[in-house]
């Protein structure tokens, strides 16, 4: 059967519009090798072009698929950098109003607050622990350690403060056992301030879910 140069591009275009798997490059390199493919073998079709795919396999160029963690801290860090954002925004704000404006501050300091309180629970739901065999989750030790980082707490004023929390559990996310997670934790927060603060910090922020009596038994 003859196919003319102009049908075989557009059986070509149509499939990896429509059909090719989505993580697969459209490369000139991985254009070559499905046409050369196909060409030797008779007519260019979806068929063919599908049948080529699975043949060449791992020849062909594919984009890499993020893992959960990678992609927990993309969340992690697009977080941190929206609540520096309006940190800079809440300061610029008050140099440009007077003490009237403080109820819109502090609603401003309130919706602050909820929204790292809705962030850490969405980072806290994305914690997986791998299983001993590629592809599975250790579902045990996922909630072991959930349930460590939602111990995590940083309080002011006897108040949770949900940004300082938020940096908390975005230190310790990345470690697999809750011994880890609280020596993290630890290390995080001891890295805030220096010795000689640390008592006068102390009186007025503390750190909950670190230490040996907070933290669940496993």
């Amino acid at each position: 059967m003859f196919q003319s140069n102009e049908e075989i591009l557009r059986v070509f275009a149509d499939w990896f519009e429509n059909v090719a798997p989505k993580n697969l490059i459209n490369s000139a390199s991985n254009g070559k090798l499905l046409a050369d493919y196909v060409l030797e073998r008779g007519v260019v079709s979806i068929g063919t072009i599908n049948d080529a795919v699975v043949a060449l396999g791992s020849q062909l160029e594919y984009q890499r698929v993020k893992t959960e963690a990678e992609k927990a801290q993309e969340f992690e860090q697009k977080e941190r950098e929206r609540i520096k954002r309006e940190a800079a925004e809440n300061i610029e704000g008050a140099k440009k109003f007077n003490n009237l404006d403080l109820p819109d501050a502090s609603s401003k300091e309130a919706k602050r607050q909820a929204d790292a309180q809705k962030a850490t629970e969405a980072l806290i739901s994305k914690y997986t622990v791998n299983g001993r065999t590629p592809g599975t989750f250790d579902d045990r030790k996922g909630a072991e350690g959930r349930a460590a980082l939602r111990a995590l707490r940083i309080k002011s004023n006897g108040q949770v403060n949900w940004i300082l929390t938020l940096k908390l559990v975005g230190a310790a996310f990345h470690h697999e056992t809750v011994a880890e997670i609280r020596a993290a934790a630890k290390k995080e927060y001891n890295s805030w301030t220096n010795k000689d603060e640390n008592g006068r910090r102390k009186s007025e922020q503390t750190l909950q879910g670190a230490g040996l009596g907070n933290l669940p038994r496993y």
